[in-house]
């Protein structure tokens, strides 16, 4: 029998771009965890994530400063560079530090220009972008790059995986980028960010409309925004 959807609404941050039409993506279950880059919600977010960082597991009051601290970065960042919406795994690494992986979804308009994967081969040149296929037709870009991250005290590699996905017909690119602590993670977390990529659906010819179709999802959690995006937790 079909596992029944529980449906929610949410509201994302309204002062970054996205596109007018409906979209629909998958987004990964527990333990990954829903990191809200609204702005009236960063700091209930930020509570709400560090009570219970990683389950089972009580952190030390250290601990808990360095994962409180992070995730306002992550937040901060993600406003600045206009992010709809995060996700992070909460995990412990082999020297027993509290890392996270994170996951960012945004959107980007190259208007008047319509997307297309050439732009952005020609700006990763360095990183050897991957030209993949998307299931049903066209063509996206994977990414991945080594960068320095923190404060000056705190200072760490992170690893990044980037995937480019340009809306055929449309000035509107889908950008995921994910963040890990450690090379090993790279692979788990790329499959990741192409499984979501795939999942991506849009209507162009649905908009600025309230979503009123049924989608038919069978499992996990539908989260309807106010501006028509549907955002599906099912395990990818």
């Amino acid at each position: 029998m079909a596992e029944q959807v529980l449906e929610k609404a949410i509201e994302l941050n309204p002062n970054v771009p996205r596109p007018n039409f409906l979209w629909y993506i998958s987004l990964p279950l527990a333990p990954w965890k829903f990191l809200d880059t609204h702005p009236a919600h960063a700091d209930t977010c930020i509570d709400r994530l560090s009570g219970d960082f990683v389950p089972g597991m009580r952190l030390r009051a250290g601990d808990r400063r360095v994962v409180r601290r992070r995730l306002g970065e992550v937040i901060a960042a993600a406003q600045e560079a206009g992010v709809l919406l995060g996700l992070v795994l909460p995990g412990v690494l082999e020297s027993g530090e509290v890392s996270s992986a994170a996951v960012l979804l945004r959107w980007h308009s190259v208007a008047p220009e319509r997307a297309c994967v050439d732009p952005v081969i020609s700006k990763f040149s360095r990183d050897n972008p991957q030209i993949e296929t998307l299931d049903g037709g066209g063509e996206f870009v994977i990414v991945e790059r080594e960068s320095m991250s923190g404060s000056v005290t705190d200072r760490r590699k992170v690893f990044h995986v980037e995937g480019f996905v340009p809306v055929v017909g449309s000035s509107w690119f889908l950008v995921i980028s994910a963040s890990v602590p450690e090379v090993e993670m790279v692979g788990d977390v790329r499959a990741v960010v192409e499984r979501m990529i795939q999942s991506l659906r849009v209507y162009p010819d649905i908009t600025d409309q309230p979503l009123t179709q049924e989608f038919g999802h069978e499992a996990g959690d539908a989260y309807f925004t106010p501006d028509g995006a549907v955002l599906v937790s099912e395990g990818v």
